[in-house]
């Protein structure tokens, strides 16, 4: 890729194949597309979903104040659509969610209309389950891992 040959200083300190394995995962879950133009120099765009995460992710460092409650999603989506479901455990990964256990994900902060959004978007509405707790097990782990 003609891109790597192009990176600025600022960028320097990036060694190729991490950024290289950085684009294709971006673009592998539909973050970023890639373009050719003529002159065979590579660009990546933001796509639709790829605006989104960055929506997202630009209103979490807001420093919103945390209301003591846990979200948590648990999903089923069987195994005849399993890149529906692959694609809908990278997008909880994407909106920071972390792992409770198999299928079932944990967040610090209100994010229904984006967990809707995205099981829309994949016609998965219908397998997940969206909670708000007050207390889980592990709080303490996941007050370290939330930064809160």
């Amino acid at each position: 890729m003609r891109i790597l040959d192009a990176i600025s200083k600022q960028w320097s300190g990036i060694e190729r194949r991490t950024l290289r394995r950085n684009l294709y995962g971006l673009e592998k879950c539909g973050m970023i597309k890639r373009l050719k133009k003529k002159n065979k120099i590579t660009f990546f765009v933001l796509t639709k979903s790829g605006k989104e995460e960055l929506a997202v992710k630009k209103q979490k460092e807001k420093n919103i104040k945390w209301d003591k409650k846990w979200r948590i999603v648990i999903f089923d989506i069987p195994e005849e659509e399993k890149a529906k479901r692959d694609r809908f455990r990278r997008r909880l990964v994407g909106l920071g969610f972390v792992e409770l256990q198999h299928s079932a994900w944990i967040y610090s902060y209100e994010c229904y209309e984006d967990i809707h959004e995205a099981a829309s978007s994949l016609e998965a509405t219908d397998y997940l389950s969206y909670i708000v707790a007050e207390s889980v097990s592990k709080e303490k782990l996941l007050k370290k891992r939330f930064n809160l």
